[in-house]
């Protein structure tokens, strides 16, 4: 796509509008890997092996078709993931798993894992709340994944419940998991964090001490070890047991065995967002009652957390305060100290309304978090970066990230491995056979968007996408998961990769050739592409546009030029015959460089083929010269030349009277005459020549008798193809008559490079394929060669070009 505000050199990442302006700048564009004369093949960009290459396509993670929702995906540290949901196989809801290869293969039973058969409660009044699963690494390739599974019909119970899933796909702990809480009342937004040591922390909002039904709720916390043993107090510890209403937990472990845990806190006189550390032995580190991220407000909501990598955590919300709505964020030390302002820190200076964070560390003591932002038309996703002592690294008012195509659903954040972020979401179009889409962005540590403008597709197939979260790969790329049912039948939960470059569907037109148009004057090469995989029906109008990089680049930057479009229509490959700015022949290349677009009008973007370079040749020689005769005056003389690129005629002297080795150049001359008084050759030839060293058939006569000597009929040496060319090109002679033939090569300086025919052969056309190397196998050099074409009756010659 196009719109990055960085030049690159990745195929389908244009840094332009796309609304068919005639001249942009590239920068970064790749280099022709090799010359060829008249076509250059290239592949597109490095894709693995089962990932589909199509948006309208994913990766199933299980055929059972039973319905799948709330996907959840971790990294399995060798590339891959391992994706987490709730399947509705039978009742209570169970809960699979999936582990997806690098290479898009699935590594466990087809159908999923089942992880456990007593899972979260299949109706939105408890998925919605929080029950859903939530997973992290194990360490070992592994996962532990954790859930609120429903007591059953009519029971006022959630159990909160985890299972450890092997590298492998085995189960751990139990059948179903193993129990962290089994008090009465039910739990909400269940969450959970590494805990170092190969198990985990998990958290959640617990209603056990709601026995007024006043809907008051504390935080609780349970660490489960490697082995599966809750290691802290049955039906976990309080972490937040005080007056009020303490309401959507978040946890980061802390880099010793514990964790930090955040909250929405209401008491009365206010509302704030407090945290508490748990210690390894389940000990609380701060004050009783947690500490403030921030002072009491008018409303927050939607904490998110991460580990400051110092023993302390960086905490974000929603913060409502007055008429306004904004992201604030926090940095909470290891002590519980709060490091900015009493408030939080904004995170944007726009007085927008912002909600939805997500949060992610950069690696460099600082966070990013990204966020739903309505300062436009359309609901759009910002981000910021923030450094250890709250500084912002971005633009002041947030760096958009998607800022197109309606409304954009909550971010999810992940770490890009180089100090940046890979952020997707759920972008809603309004377009009735595609509501929601998944796309994802990738920026730099210094702000920068490194794909395409709008975000790249991940899915674009019809219904609606749900994002469960995205991973880094390891490579700057990413593994994002989703439910949705683009399966035709339920719900199911899918998994698509992306390149760090941004390359996922292939969403760009890949030139397959550029190859010159033979036989012609020269001036023109067909381009030939195979389509973008977006070029389909329902995509709406689309267009293919063409464009050839002006010769004369300014600062070492490419521009380039349109020559045309191309409407889209569904086909396979597409043909459009393109002007080049030179012929190339003998004396050396003349290589244009070309670049398709696949340009969607819905989305106002564009997809850029990687640039190939090609040459046209002109394939046809000049007729030979006609007339020729004696003149009374001892002149020599023919009728002039009507070829447009005519360069000059060719007088030999010869015995034979026709142009073989024998022959001598007597003159070259532009003039359709020459004198030859004193010249003791028993025959004259002319032959006519043009601006690309393409020679006719001579002409000849006796210079004694002036009586003109017919050519021989039927005998032909045609021009090479490709010429120039790399690494091969063929020869075609034809012979009016059976009899010998021999087809030698030979250097400029006229030593014999390769005897490509020596026999006798029938009367007619034959071939004979020149490989560019010499007798002995050895590889000729670039430069120009002669094809010396030696029969019964006659000797002809052609220059041709070889470009290593």
């Amino acid at each position: 796509m196009s719109g990055s505000s960085t030049p690159r050199a990745t195929p389908g990442q244009r840094p332009r509008d796309a609304k068919g302006q005639d001249m942009h700048n590239h920068a970064g564009r790749w280099v022709a890997a090799a010359l060829a004369l008249g076509f250059l093949v290239l592949v597109a960009g490095t894709a693995r092996a089962t990932w589909p290459h199509d948006p309208y396509v994913n990766v199933p993670l299980s055929n059972s078709f039973s319905t799948q929702i709330d996907a959840a995906v971790v990294a399995d540290g060798a590339g891959g993931a391992i994706v987490v949901w709730c399947e509705s196989r039978g009742y209570p809801q169970y809960v699979c798993a999936q582990r997806v290869s690098a290479d898009g293969d699935l590594l466990w039973d087809p159908a999923g894992v089942v992880i456990s058969r007593n899972g979260p409660d299949f109706s939105p009044d408890y998925t919605n709340a929080g029950s859903r699963p939530v997973i992290v690494s194990d360490g070992a390739g592994g996962a532990i994944v954790a859930w609120g599974g429903w007591g059953g019909p009519g029971a006022y119970r959630t159990y909160i419940l985890a299972q450890r899933v092997t590298a492998d796909g085995a189960v751990m702990w139990g059948s179903d998991g193993v129990l962290l809480c089994g008090a009465d009342g039910y739990r909400t937004h269940v969450t959970i964090a590494e805990d170092g040591a190969g198990g985990a922390v998990v958290a959640w909002g617990d209603y056990r001490d709601d026995t007024d039904e006043t809907n008051e709720s504390d935080v609780y916390a349970q660490k489960v070890s490697a082995g599966g043993v809750a290691q802290w107090a049955a039906d976990g510890v309080a972490v937040s047991a005080g007056v009020g209403y303490q309401y959507d937990p978040v946890v980061a472990g802390d880099g010793a065995g514990g964790a930090i845990i955040a909250w929405a806190d209401v008491v009365v006189g206010g509302q704030s967002v407090r945290a508490q550390r748990i210690l390894a032995s389940g000990t609380m580190a701060w004050a009783l009652a947690g500490v403030p991220a921030c002072t009491n407000g008018q409303y927050v909501r939607d904490p998110v957390i991460v580990t400051d990598d110092a023993g302390g955590a960086f905490v974000a919300w929603t913060d409502f305060r007055g008429a306004g709505q904004v992201i604030r964020a926090q940095r909470l030390d290891a002590a519980g100290t709060a490091h900015w302002l009493g408030i939080g820190a904004s995170l944007s200076t726009s007085s927008a309304l912002q909600s939805d964070p997500a949060i992610a560390g950069d690696g460099a003591g600082g966070a990013i978090v990204a966020w739903r932002d309505y300062r436009g038309s359309d609901i759009d996703i910002y981000a910021q970066r923030v450094s250890a002592a709250g500084v912002w690294q971005w633009a002041a008012a947030g760096l958009p990230v998607a800022t197109e195509r309606g409304d954009q659903w909550p971010p999810i954040v992940a770490a890009d491995g180089t100090g940046g972020a890979l952020i997707t979401w759920s972008n809603q179009s309004g377009t009735p056979t595609s509501p929601d889409d998944i796309f994802a962005q990738r920026v730099s540590a210094t702000g920068s968007l490194l794909w395409s403008r709008g975000g790249a597709a991940i899915c674009i197939a019809d219904d609606a996408q749900f994002p469960g979260g995205i991973v880094g790969d390891g490579a700057g790329g990413a593994i994002v998961a989703w439910s949705d049912n683009h399966n035709g039948f339920n719900t199911c939960a899918f998994a698509q990769w992306i390149d760090g470059d941004g390359a996922t569907f292939r969403s760009e037109p890949v030139i397959g050739s550029v190859r010159d148009i033979a036989p012609d004057q020269g001036g023109r090469v067909r381009i030939r592409w195979s389509a973008s995989n977006l070029d389909r029906p329902e995509a709406g109008m689309a267009m293919y546009g063409v464009w050839r990089e002006v010769a004369a680049a300014k600062d070492g930057v490419p521009t380039w030029e349109s020559l045309g479009v191309v409407l889209a229509r569904g086909d396979a490959d597409y043909t459009f015959t393109a002007a080049t700015f030179a012929d190339s022949c003998a004396a050396g290349a003349a290589p244009s460089t070309f670049m398709v677009d696949y340009h969607l009008l819905a989305w106002g973007e564009a997809w850029d083929s990687a640039p190939v370079t090609g040459w046209s040749v002109d394939n046809l020689a000049p007729a030979r010269p006609a007339n020729l005769h004696l003149t009374a005056d001892g002149r020599l003389a023919w009728d002039t030349a009507v070829e447009p690129d005519f360069r000059q005629f060719t007088v030999y002297g010869s015995s034979v009277g026709r142009l073989d080795d024998s022959a001598t150049v007597v003159a070259r001359t532009p003039n359709n005459g020459l004198d030859v008084g004193g010249l003791a050759f028993p025959y004259l030839l002319v032959t006519s020549g043009d601006i690309h060293d393409n020679e006719s058939i001579a002409s000849g006569t006796s210079a004694l008798s002036g009586v003109e000597v017919s050519p021989v009929a039927g005998l032909r040496l045609h021009a090479s193809t490709p010429n120039p060319f790399n690494p091969r090109t063929t020869i075609a002679f034809e012979l009016p008559r059976a009899g010998s033939a021999r087809l030698d090569v030979y250097d400029a300086g006229g030593r014999l490079m390769r005897r490509l025919v020596d026999a006798d052969l029938p009367a007619g056309r034959h071939e004979a394929l020149w490989d560019g190397r010499t007798d002995d196998g050895g590889q000729a050099a670039s430069g120009a060669y002669l094809v010396l074409f030696t029969s019964g009756d006659g000797v002809l010659r052609r220059k041709m070009t070889l470009l290593r």
